[in-house]
């Protein structure tokens, strides 16, 4: 896959609250034309990732995050989970980078387990 890079407080930047717990990207994907809009963070065995429309930037504007638009929740081991209903919304955006946040309630296909993502940021560094 593309490559990845460290988190860093000026840099790429991934945090969320996972199921009452902070939690923060140690690294994330690089940003290339290969994958122009996903946004994805890994960082103490877990990961989240997801896409965003960079073809139709609304600042301010929530965009669902369900199944027809998924993220995904790794939280490790055989936990794969997916988004069934919550939102991104992107609050800055230039042409150095693209900030948002993100919620989203997530279940498996596999199991009941049910995870809960709160308060999340995200950067990407787009040179």
């Amino acid at each position: 896959g593309p490559p990845e890079v460290a988190t860093s407080e000026n840099g790429f930047l991934m945090k969320a609250t996972i199921d009452g717990k902070p939690w923060k990207a140690e690294s994330m994907m690089v940003i290339n034309p290969s994958n122009t809009g996903f946004v994805h963070g890994a960082g103490a065995e877990m990961q989240i990732g997801f896409y965003i429309d960079r073809d139709h930037i609304a600042i301010g504007k929530p965009r669902e995050l369900n199944e027809s638009h998924s993220a995904d929740l790794d939280l490790g081991g055989d936990n794969l989970l997916s988004a069934r209903e919550g939102a991104y919304i992107i609050t800055y955006s230039d042409n150095n980078k693209i900030e948002g946040t993100f919620h989203f309630k997530a279940t498996s296909h596999f199991s009941d387990k049910k995870s809960e993502v709160s308060k999340g940021f995200f950067r990407i560094m787009l040179h």
